[in-house]
């Protein structure tokens, strides 16, 4: 019956953010420059190999600055379309385990997705 006598400011006081949607805004604002400079190095890069042989391209893509950049645009890349996804999910997924589930699905793919990327990174690195 109280609730009733209250203003909508009131009831509504209650209700706000959870307070963590400006940092998932700035992550999300970072990692997209940081794509876009990446990118711009990817496109001189591919442009570089056209036309080349693979043991040419094996020797470019061994040099550690290559490898670093190609390193942190994957990296990056796959953790900005996480929390794209994270966004998508929490918006338009009713039932909330199955909600959690599939951020637990994506983030697991997300991690080991990155984490075999490193690795043969490193492998590459090695040969």
């Amino acid at each position: 019956m109280s609730d009733k006598l209250t203003t909508d400011l009131a009831r509504a006081k209650g209700v706000g953010s959870a307070k963590s949607g400006a940092k998932h805004w700035l992550y999300q604002r970072v990692t997209a420059i940081i794509l876009a400079i990446c990118s711009v190095w990817l496109i001189f890069f591919i442009k570089c190999i056209i036309g080349r042989d693979i043991s040419h391209f094996v020797a470019i893509l061994q040099k550690p600055y290559n490898i670093a950049i190609i390193g942190i645009l994957v990296i990056v890349s796959f953790y900005h379309s996480m929390l794209g996804m994270n966004v998508v999910i929490e918006d338009y997924i009713s039932c909330i385990k199955f909600r959690i589930g599939l951020i637990i699905v994506l983030q697991i793919f997300c991690i080991t997705t990155i984490a075999f990327f490193v690795v043969a990174l490193f492998h590459t690195q090695l040969m």
